[in-house]
């Protein structure tokens, strides 16, 4: 099909929901990675210099070709509905590499390095095969019921992603179910945030500030979360140098 020009607007209202959406999402699974390998006895210097840095890198470069893809697709069909495909970690794929990789190599090896490095090829294998497995794409979809494939995505996504996120909100219900309503009523009864905030982004501020005027958060755990982040040690690197 010949190629047509089409205005594809980079960029709508609508795509600043979507992306508080997608960032609540990344920015959970990052935080159940940290943990979760902290809690295995990996240091911090290769969770949070290696592996939440790298994968922040992946999402950002990830999403990015997805709406190139997106405006390639709208100037090929000549449409101007295209929306782009969120990428993200796959909350699965997460747990089984945390429990299934990382947890047995460190096991196996005592060394935190090494299993790291191990996950880190089991990572690059694992995209190998889905490469190559990708060629079939096209012959799985028309040959598989559409039911039999989006059925066992419905259960992982149920099972894995929103009962996940439900136990975490009922952890903290006074946060959390104020949250909750916040999306429902927003996201799915379309009803206006104040000043037009979108609804993701408002569930976000009145999260936040619930959390710290009820005592469940405090600035010290921030400022100690800091001085994990690479710009601030490079600050201080940065200051030692200039004497």
């Amino acid at each position: 099909m010949k190629a047509t020009t089409v205005h594809y607007p980079w960029y709508k209202k609508e795509d600043t929901d979507a992306f508080f959406a997608l960032f609540q999402n990344n920015l959970a699974n990052f935080v159940i990675i940290a943990v979760t390998m902290l809690g295995m006895g990996f240091p911090a210097s290769i969770v949070f210099g290696k592996v939440i840095p790298g994968a922040a890198v992946a999402v950002m470069v990830g999403n990015l070709y997805y709406a190139f893809m997106a405006k390639r697709l709208a100037q090929k069909e000549g449409r101007t509905d295209v929306t782009a495909l969120s990428y993200g970690i796959s909350t699965p794929v997460m747990f089984v590499f945390l429990f299934g990789v990382l947890a047995p190599a460190n096991a196996l090896t005592g060394n935190p390095e090494l299993a790291w490095k191990i996950a880190v090829a089991a990572a690059f294998l694992s995209g190998l095969i889905e490469t190559l497995v990708s060629f079939t794409g096209n012959w799985v979809r028309n040959h598989l019921p559409r039911a039999a494939m989006l059925g066992a995505l419905a259960g992982v996504a149920l099972t894995f992603i929103a009962g996940e996120m439900l136990f975490n909100t009922f952890s903290i219900p006074v946060v959390g179910l104020v949250a909750l309503v916040i999306i429902i009523a927003g996201v799915v009864g379309k009803m206006a945030m104040p000043f037009k905030i979108p609804a993701s982004l408002f569930a976000v501020i009145i999260g936040t500030v619930l959390a710290f005027t009820l005592g469940y958060q405090s600035p010290s755990q921030i400022a100690d979360g800091l001085i994990t982040l690479g710009f601030i040690q490079y600050c201080h690197l940065w200051r030692l140098l200039r004497g």
